[in-house]
């Protein structure tokens, strides 16, 4: 084999799988630093402000109920709001990831009592 067609199919297949490594990890990357970015921008600010009771939680009127939006809500509301207004391509991984950040750090705070509680469950039965 001649080293003009070892270059040729190293140019052919080897090059467009690096572009796509290279460009994967790098979505993943972004991805992953909006996520961590996300989260705790969120843990900070409701340490700093809604905790201390600078800003108040959001409360919608429906009827005669008053719907409390926990902040994983308003998360979910903007990733469906992404496709209705452009798209998920056009939109820029680290925003997706600050998002799912954003709804991370709810979770985290709505399954601590659950945690907590299968902890004393298990002391009690010693399992």
């Amino acid at each position: 084999m001649s080293s003009k067609n070892i270059m040729s199919k190293i140019h052919k297949h080897v090059w467009p799988g690096l572009a796509a490594g290279v460009s994967l990890c790098f979505s993943a990357v972004t991805l992953a630093t909006g996520i961590v970015v996300g989260y705790l921008a969120t843990r900070l600010f409701m340490k700093k402000y809604v905790d201390t009771g600078k800003v108040g939680s959001v409360f919608v009127p429906l009827g005669s109920w008053r719907l409390h939006l926990h902040h994983w809500i308003m998360g979910v509301l903007v990733l469906v709001a992404i496709p209705i207004i452009g798209s998920y391509h056009e939109c820029p991984k680290i925003l997706l990831g600050v998002v799912g950040g954003v709804i991370a750090e709810d979770f985290e705070d709505a399954y601590s009592p659950v945690v907590a509680w299968l902890g004393a469950q298990k002391a009690r039965f010693k399992i």
